[in-house]
Formats: structure tokens, C-alpha cells, sequence
């Protein structure tokens, strides 16, 4: 399909992610970065001075003076919904950091924004399109693991939590769209938080365990609290498995009585999950298809985290 008509981004937030949003946005043939935002302006003019585009203090102001296509969301959870609804009633594509928001509730209302608009949404839970994670995926679809008796997953290292949101609403939001995407929706939960907290946006370090209607039993390690540590995603098959360790890069896995196998990916960028994932959402908005994960997955996503929340704090 020859495209000619390009697509006019603007970035709301100016810190951390929206650097490689910026990059990856540069980088399509589709989309040209044209403006960005932040309530600091002075980190907003330093990533508008590195991408050549314009600066602003806030959306709203962004969204009265440029003629967008999508919006870019890359700011705080706390502020997701309120930033999404706007850029979705101003007509606006909406490309949403994860989680989608802080609660499934404040989910929904920028599921329903963006059907009332005729609007595609699109949660950014780049390890979907990260290439271990895509063929770890189609060893266990193409029966190659056998049936699933287990699944791990840890996201474990030290850095801020209460900036971030939390552990559980940051890497946490990863953590279920993994179990979701790769096990199955959960029935069953149990959680602990450690130390215990009243809010969700304080909790550092949550130690989980899932099952599946299926019975496929996983856990999930989260923690910012922890020096050294690592992220990986471990599939527990009957005839073999598959271990994505982010420390050592690519994918190894073991079928049957061979060897384990260690696939590396040279000829892909360390970045290509971000290009990918956005590279989908740009097709899915000039092919008016349903980006995955859509918004209504982000929600589902949410439920999790909250029934993940509510366990813990049951005991």
C-alpha cells in the first residue's frame, strides 16, 4: 500500500521514554514529529531542540496550535486519563505509555473517549513486539514446549518507585500483560507487598503467584528495592523450555533431550521493540485496523494489577 499523506505527532511529556518515542516517531517514513509538551517547558525545549519541533507547557496549548494525528502520552499514570481524554475529544489518535492509566475504572473512560471519537487507542507494552518474546510466544503456540506446567516472570533492580508510580503500576504493568499474553487470563490470585502500604503508588517490592482457569499455576517477582537483580520470563513445558533473560539478551530454550539452544538477535537494534510497536500503531491508524494491545486489553491489564493489589493487602 503507497501511503503519501504523513502523520503529525505530538508528544506529551518531556522526560525519560519520550526520548525513544521521539526517535522511533523520526525514524518512520509515516509520521513526522511536529511538536511536544511538558509542565516543565525547560525539559520540554530540550527534547523540541534535540528533534527539531516545537515546544509547549502543556497539551492543551500543543493541541490548539498544531493540526496533530496522534498524541503521544508519556507522562505519570496518575495523569493518563486526564491527558487521554483530552487529546481523544480533541480528535486525536492516542498512543498511551502503559499502564493505561491508574485504575481500570480511569481506563474505561479512555476506552469509551476513544470509541465516542472514532479514535484508535493503543497501550504502549513495548515487550510484546521484542523479538525473544515474539519467539518464545511461537515455540509454545507451534507445541514445541508441550503443555505448559509453569511460568516465571521477574522484573527486579533498584531505582525509584513513588515517580514512577509504583512498581506494581510500572514494571507490574508488564508483568500481567506478560502472564496474560503468553499464559492465559488468571483466575486465582495471591500477593504479598512488602513493606504493606495503603497506596498503590508506594508499593516497591510485590511477590505473586497466578493460575489460569487451566490450571497453569506462575509467579511474578516485582521489586525497585532490590541492587543487582535482572528481568526474565521463563515458559515451563512438558517437552521443553523457553527462557528470555534480559541480562544476557535473546532467547535460550531446551526441547526434549537436545541441547539448550541460544538464539541471538545481532541484526536487530536493541530498540527495534519500540519502532516495532509503533510502527504497528501507525499501520493499524492508516489501515483502520484495532492496534493490539487495544485499550480494552490495557483495562484487563488493570483488573489484574487491582486484583493483585486487593489479595496483598486482604492478606
Amino acid at each position: 500500500m503507497t501511503v503519501s499523506k504523513d502523520l503529525r505527532v505530538g508528544i506529551t511529556g518531556s522526560g525519560g521514554i519520550s526520548h525513544i518515542h521521539a526517535q522511533t516517531y523520526s525514524a518512520n517514513e509515516h509520521t513526522e514529529l511536529v511538536a511536544c509538551c511538558d509542565i516543565d517547558f525547560f525539559r520540554a525545549e530540550a527534547l523540541a531542540a534535540n528533534w527539531n519541533c516545537n515546544a509547549y507547557a502543556s497539551q492543551e496549548e500543543m493541541l490548539q496550535n498544531e493540526q496533530l494525528d496522534i498524541v503521544s502520552l508519556c507522562t505519570q499514570p496518575r495523569s493518563h486519563r486526564m491527558l487521554g481524554v483530552q487529546a481523544l475529544e480533541a480528535g486525536m489518535h492516542l498512543f498511551c505509555e502503559k499502564p493505561l492509566a491508574c485504575s481500570a475504572a480511569e481506563g474505561q473512560a479512555m476506552v469509551d473517549a476513544a470509541r465516542v471519537n472514532g479514535k484508535k487507542l493503543m497501550v504502549a507494552v513495548c515487550h510484546r513486539f521484542h523479538e525473544p518474546v515474539v519467539r518464545a510466544k511461537a515455540l509454545l503456540q507451534e507445541g514445541k514446549l508441550g503443555e505448559l506446567r509453569g511460568y516465571h516472570n521477574a522484573h527486579v533492580g533498584a531505582m525509584g518507585w513513588k515517580d514512577r508510580g509504583g512498581v506494581l503500576l510500572d514494571n507490574g504493568s508488564h508483568a500481567v500483560d506478560h502472564f496474560r499474553h503468553l499464559v492465559g487470563e488468571a483466575k486465582d490470585v495471591s500477593a504479598i507487598i512488602n513493606p504493606p502500604s495503603d497506596d498503590i503508588t508506594d508499593a516497591h517490592t510485590a511477590w505473586v503467584l497466578l493460575e489460569t482457569a487451566d490450571g497453569v499455576p506462575g509467579t511474578i517477582n516485582l521489586s525497585f528495592d532490590v541492587q543487582g537483580g535482572g528481568s526474565m520470563i521463563a515458559l515451563f513445558g512438558n517437552e521443553g523450555t523457553a527462557v528470555v533473560d534480559y541480562s544476557l539478551g535473546g532467547l535460550r530454550y531446551k526441547l526434549g533431550d537436545d541441547d539448550w539452544v541460544h538464539e541471538q538477535y545481532e541484526d536487530l537494534p536493541g530498540d527495534h521493540r519500540f519502532h516495532r510497536e509503533i510502527a504497528h500503531f501507525v499501520d493499524c491508524i492508516l489501515n483502520d485496523t484495532e492496534p493490539v494491545p487495544n485499550g480494552e486489553e490495557g483495562i484487563k491489564d488493570l483488573e489484574l494489577i487491582e486484583a493483585i493489589w486487593n489479595a496483598a493487602r486482604r492478606g
